[in-house]
């Protein structure tokens, strides 16, 4: 589990480093995304076509409501309506750890 350390004054939380895709829904109009990062507090999160600030979402990861924080270029950030509890984070980046791992599994290596 890789985390992200930084010592910005307004990062609360711990954010964790990962690479998942999901969906998001912004008015019944469902956008492919992929979360680069994830705290308890919000989310880092790559779009080819990323909604404007204060634009109202729901994550598909725990079906979580939040608004666009800040964006540039193709990342922004979200905030949660609602904070993910510690243990939920932990599932996440669990879950997402053992998918890495299981397809690192599956690759062979080449023959010198």
């Amino acid at each position: 589990m890789k985390t992200i350390s930084d010592t910005h004054p307004l990062r609360r939380a711990l954010r964790y480093k990962l690479f998942k895709p999901d969906v998001i829904n912004i008015a019944g109009e469902v956008l492919r995304v992929h979360i680069l990062d994830l705290s308890s507090g919000g989310a880092l999160v790559y779009a080819a076509s990323p909604p404007v600030i204060g634009t109202r979402l729901k994550l598909a990861l725990g079906v979580r409501s939040a608004r666009v924080a800040w964006a540039v270029g193709k990342r922004f950030g979200i905030a949660f309506d609602r904070p993910l509890g510690t243990d939920r984070v932990k599932a996440i980046i669990a879950e997402h750890d053992a998918l890495i791992e299981a397809a690192a599994q599956r690759i062979t290596p080449l023959a010198a």
